[in-house]
């Protein structure tokens, strides 16, 4: 797995994805499920299936990805993989189980893309890095461009937890507070000006 939902809207902007979801479910024991869902055209999906390492779409659209992704973390496991195609796009779904979300922020991939778990007292702290900051402000003509291509185009990041929680400042918490989701349109991302974190305290 080249990389995960943390960093989706990097390939969103390079091929043409119009859909990802992440969803972070965490149990009282510290178990959980880290779910990602997402459509890619075809194409796309086709340069994916390259070997190097380098190739131009970061996301995986083969189990074997996911299987490598986590190949040697204990207590992590692909759990499900489907993959649908029509004419135009392939569907990805993916659940990957893990018995302690220390494990799961071991993972290569998430931990690059900014995955922390920090625990201490009894209190636990997540931190996400959804988008980095970017290098420089995109251009006029670059926004019109995204906008026109990835119109209706949005990431959403979903997580759950045993206890209520206090959220940071992006995302949306549930009436219990065991549930905080963000969303965002990729035109939107496009045009943040820093890095976009949640975080999350329980």
């Amino acid at each position: 797995m080249r990389t995960v939902i943390l960093v989706c809207l990097c390939a969103a902007l390079l091929c043409s994805c119009v859909g990802v979801e992440s969803g972070l479910l965490i149990r009282n024991d510290g178990s959980g499920t880290l779910t990602l869902e997402y459509r890619i055209s075809r194409s796309a999906a086709d340069l994916g299936r390259t070997p190097d390492k380098d190739a131009p779409v970061p996301l995986p659209v083969e189990k074997a990805d996911f299987l490598r992704a986590i190949a040697g973390i204990p207590g992590v496991r692909l759990a499900r993989y489907t993959r649908r195609a029509d004419e135009e796009n392939v569907s990805i779904h993916a659940e990957i189980a893990f018995k302690r979300l220390e494990e799961l922020a071991k993972v290569p991939s998430l931990r690059d893309a900014g995955l922390s778990f920090v625990e201490s007292g009894g209190t636990r702290t997540l931190t996400q890095v959804v988008a980095g900051a970017p290098e420089s402000p995109p251009t006029a003509e670059s926004l019109a461009m995204i906008d026109s291509l990835f119109a209706g185009g949005s990431v959403t990041v979903v997580l759950k937890t045993p206890a209520p929680m206090t959220s940071g400042p992006i995302g949306t918490l549930s009436a219990d507070r065991r549930m905080l989701a963000w969303t965002a349109t990729i035109g939107d991302l496009a045009r943040r000006t820093g890095s976009v974190v949640l975080t999350a305290t329980w």
